[in-house]
């Protein structure tokens, strides 16, 4: 299988060398890794030249970086991942093994917070309960590790760039239409500095109330800006 990793950034170079080292340590051959850039203004582009990614230009919310490295990827799987999760060891493999196992077209992961609080392991632990539990019910993806079949990502016309929050629910919802979406029951580490910068309870009761809409059906447009900042990301 050819795996096209697709990292979208933004002032990224506390982040991105950590993630691009545990990369680094998998034994499992990627087929390239882009990096989908939002014209970071510190060290980002060079440190991910300099590790041998491919730099694209990705301007926007990280919807739009993802669509932009998928459209210059060539392999034929796509794996998002945001620039601060780490793999741990044997983590691509067993991923990749349970993937072709399952005959899905796309998948997530748990995750482990990092650091490790308690307070943060309570919040991981709903998140983690809320994705599995409604996997065949309402798929529900956090953007920091979807894996996708290229040909249905490219069927479904990627992410829409029209949604400022919960894009990556809205993908994993259109690919199941195509076939089996799964979650694994394999972590990789993601770090809470959203959850510190904003606030625990905030965040939390943010990401309920932009799950409960995507229940009853309803899209998170920038008319809805309290709900569209709970991705945290760089926008």
């Amino acid at each position: 299988m050819k795996i096209s990793v697709v990292v979208p950034t933004m002032n990224e170079e506390q982040f991105l060398p950590a993630l691009l080292d545990s990369l680094g340590r998998q034994r499992y051959p990627l087929h390239e890794i882009i990096v989908a850039d939002g014209f970071s203004g510190d060290r980002t582009r060079q440190i991910a030249v300099s590790r041998g990614c491919r730099v694209v230009d990705g301007p926007g919310h990280p919807g739009i970086g993802r669509n932009r490295g998928a459209a210059a990827a060539t392999g034929e799987t796509l794996l998002f991942l945001d620039s601060d999760v780490l793999l741990p060891a044997g983590f691509l493999r067993r991923l990749v093994r349970a993937y072709e196992h399952s005959g899905a077209v796309a998948a997530t992961v748990t995750y482990r917070p990092e650091p490790d609080t308690f307070a943060d392991r309570l919040v991981a632990l709903g998140a983690n309960l809320a994705i599995v539990v409604m996997q065949r019910i309402q798929p529900l993806a956090a953007g920091h590790c979807i894996m996708m079949s290229r040909a249905v990502f490219n069927a479904i016309g990627g992410f829409n760039e029209s949604l400022k929050a919960a894009e990556d629910h809205d993908l994993v919802r259109r690919a199941a239409r195509h076939g089996p979406f799964r979650v694994f029951l394999i972590s990789l580490l993601a770090s809470t500095r959203r959850y510190v910068n904003r606030g625990r309870l905030r965040l939390t009761m943010q990401h309920i109330r932009v799950t409960l809409r995507i229940f009853v059906g309803k899209e998170i447009t920038d008319r809805d800006r309290s709900v569209a900042r709970v991705t945290g990301n760089w926008r």
